[in-house]
C-alpha cells in the first residue's frame, strides 16, 4: 500500500504544499501511520518529514495513527474537504478518532506529543489524501 512511488509522491506534495510546510515548520516528532496490515513512519523535525516504509520494531516513536483499510479508503475518498482546524478534524468527519468505529481514525501513544503537533500531523493526512502511488 505505501509504495515508492506513494512515499516519494506524498514527500515532494508535503515539502511542496506552503499551508503544509507552515503548519510542519517547528514540528518534532515520531508517528507511526498504521491502516490494516500497512504501516509508514512519520518524521518530523523542524519543517523536515521523511517516510520510512515498513518500519522495523527499532524505530521508535512517540505516538501513532491507526485505522482499518476502510479507513483509509475513507479518508482519500471523502467528497468534502479535510477542515484546516486539527481539533475539528479529530473530532468529526472522516478524522473522527473512535475506538470501534472501523471507518474513523485512532490516535494512541504520546498524546501530550500528538497534540503539540496535531497542525502538523492533520496537514500530512490531508496531503495523504490527494497523492498517487
Amino acid at each position: 500500500m505505501f509504495s515508492d512511488a506513494l512515499i516519494s509522491n506524498l514527500t515532494r506534495a508535503v515539502h511542496e504544499d506552503p499551508e503544509t510546510r507552515l503548519a510542519t515548520r517547528h514540528a518534532t516528532f515520531s508517528s507511526l501511520l498504521e491502516f490494516g496490515p500497512h504501516t509508514l513512519l512519520m518524521k518530523a523535525r523542524e519543517g523536515d518529514v521523511k517516510f520510512i516504509s515498513s518500519p522495523t520494531t527499532d524505530e521508535p516513536w512517540d505516538f501513532s495513527v491507526r485505522g482499518s483499510e476502510e479507513a483509509l479508503r475513507h479518508l482519500r475518498e471523502a467528497a468534502t474537504p479535510l477542515t484546516n482546524h486539527p481539533i475539528g478534524m479529530a473530532t468529526q468527519g472522516v478524522m473522527a478518532v473512535g475506538g470501534g468505529t472501523p471507518t474513523h481514525l485512532r490516535f494512541e501513544g504520546n498524546y501530550q506529543k500528538l497534540y503539540a503537533n496535531l497542525a502538523a500531523v492533520c496537514a500530512v493526512l490531508a496531503q495523504l489524501r490527494h497523492v498517487e502511488g
